[in-house]
């Protein structure tokens, strides 16, 4: 439960959790890390859209057109490249060229409680290994995929972490008599992640339940 709210963690909106999986999504083969995630959750998406007929447009058909009216002239096609340009430009649609990578943020807070190694400094460290590659006798292996979700809101299978930072507030803790040790009591910081494969509608629709 988690505390004061009533709420199983599992089931509670303001819980990040993150497990670390063998790229399908759904086995998991590593730490879990549980933390308070902030009201506001950030997605970007963007596309890419270009004239068809445009010989500047880096795709098969502007290169085509391009090729096409090289050919024209060729011919003995006496257009000039203005009004070429103007008659491409005036009579075309702009063409779908692709969508990014669309990624998510979140702010994350660990704050420890009573023991500020596994509550704050462990889970930071899992954070970061999970957006590294790790490294093997023979090779080097991309980094693990991860499942996020957060409560019955939001569930983000098969995503990767490109960019874990933060900031923890230090504390001299006091391990035995005359002796101490710097431990961080609340660590805040941002997680950002992008899909394994690019998003489409049916994706979001699994996201979003």
């Amino acid at each position: 439960m988690s505390a004061g709210s009533g709420i199983p963690e599992e089931e509670n909106p303001f819980i990040l959790q993150i497990n670390q999986t063998r790229g399908d999504g759904e086995s998991t083969m590593g730490p879990v890390v549980r933390a308070r995630v902030s009201e506001a959750v950030a997605l970007s998406l963007s596309n890419e859209y270009g004239s068809i007929f445009d010989s500047n447009n880096d795709n098969i058909l502007g290169k085509g057109a391009a090729a096409g009216y090289a050919a024209a002239k060729n011919l003995g096609f006496k257009g000039t490249d203005k009004e070429y340009t103007s008659m491409t430009h005036f009579g075309t649609t702009q063409m779908w060229k692709g969508s990014s990578n669309g990624g998510f943020s979140f702010e994350l807070l660990f704050v420890a409680k009573t023991d500020p190694v596994t509550e704050v400094r462990d889970n930071v460290i899992k954070l970061y290994k999970m957006c590294v590659p790790s490294l093997s006798k023979f090779t080097m292996i991309r980094p693990p995929t991860v499942t996020l979700s957060i409560g019955r809101m939001l569930r983000l299978e098969n995503f990767y972490i490109t960019n874990v930072a933060f900031t923890q507030s230090m504390k001299l803790v006091r391990t035995e008599p005359g002796k101490g040790r710097p431990l961080p009591m609340k660590a805040e910081g941002v997680i950002e992640v992008i899909p394994k494969m690019m998003l489409t509608d049916e994706i979001i629709g699994k996201i979003f339940p």
